[in-house]
């Protein structure tokens, strides 16, 4: 699918300050490895990032994702996959956590508090302002 310009913009202001690193990771397993890299250069994505991560050893996405946050100690994380966050909010990572729901998607589920709800990425530059 095609990116969402709004976050794509956001991207660009995040990038171009050259105080903030930011990684891309992916659990993509390896059979998807040509169409990703296809897709990241048809939309001049890599540009924005300062490494980018796959899971092309085809570990669990779960555990993949959490490795590489925790090795990289990254400061945010955002994915769109609450599941996944809720797996990372128990491993009580030093990392804040956003859930990047852009479908207003209401949830039966707890979320916890150690996760922040966004419904774009332009609401993720308030929290790194004010960490700073």
């Amino acid at each position: 699918r095609r990116p969402i310009k709004r976050n794509v913009e956001v991207l660009k202001i995040i990038s171009k300050n050259k105080n903030n690193q930011i990684f891309l990771v992916s659990s993509r397993f390896s059979f998807l490895s040509k169409r990703t890299e296809q897709w990241l250069k048809h939309y001049g994505m890599k540009k924005f990032f300062k490494e980018l991560y796959f899971n092309y050893e085809n570990h669990q996405p779960h555990e993949f994702k959490y490795q590489k946050i925790k090795n990289l100690k990254l400061d945010y994380y955002i994915d769109d996959d609450l599941d996944l966050l809720t797996y990372l909010a128990s491993k009580k990572l030093a990392s804040k956590l956003f859930w990047l729901n852009s479908k207003l998607f209401l949830t039966k589920k707890r979320i916890p508090k150690n996760i922040i709800l966004v419904h774009n990425l332009s609401e993720i530059l308030v929290h790194i302002k004010n960490d700073k």
